[in-house]
């Protein structure tokens, strides 16, 4: 039976490496280059996810089944980007499944837990941003209710990614911007 759950220290090795194993898959469509090597060195670490569980505004849910993690949720309070409305937002930062899970509505139930969490954090808005050529993800946040609000970009290092931002209220309304 799978089950979400908050992430504990423990749990740190396995979100290194399903974190990296999920970008691979997501953004190395061309092969792992050094600019890809280098940002999974950093960001997927168990040194980085043990700071991560540190941080009071960050939350982190796990699916797990039995002793292994098919996914994760990553998602930060207070963090604004200026295509959203005034009002107390927060970030969806990773919302990482193994591929193999894809389909299953196993993702719609680990993001409907973050959206619980940080709204009873106090959170009326989750917002997100989805890479323009990830058309499965752009495609599953707008079937679960997100709207699109314009274009970004994501930096790391030298390189340069067009993004989406979405967002979706958090109200017993369940309004999006």
């Amino acid at each position: 039976m799978d089950l979400i759950r908050p992430a504990r220290a423990v749990d740190a090795p396995l979100l290194a490496a399903l974190g990296a194993q999920v970008f691979f898959d997501t953004y190395a469509t061309d092969g792992v280059n050094l600019a890809i090597a280098r940002e999974v060195a950093e960001f997927f670490t168990p040194e980085r996810f043990l700071a991560l569980l540190q941080e009071p505004t960050v939350e982190l849910l796990v699916l797990a089944r039995g002793e292994g993690l098919l996914g994760f949720a990553q998602s930060q309070l207070g963090l604004t980007h200026r295509l959203l409305p005034p009002g107390r937002p927060a970030e969806l930062q990773r919302l990482y499944l193994q591929r193999r899970c894809h389909g299953q509505g196993l993702g719609a139930r680990l993001l409907r837990a973050a959206e619980a969490g940080v709204a009873a954090r106090g959170a009326e808005l989750l917002w997100l941003d989805a890479w323009v050529h990830n058309q499965q993800a752009r495609a599953f946040y707008a079937a679960q209710g997100y709207a699109e609000l314009g274009a970004d970009v994501y930096r790391y290092e030298e390189d340069v990614h067009e993004t989406r931002i979405y967002a979706r209220g958090l109200g017993p309304e369940n309004r999006t911007p």
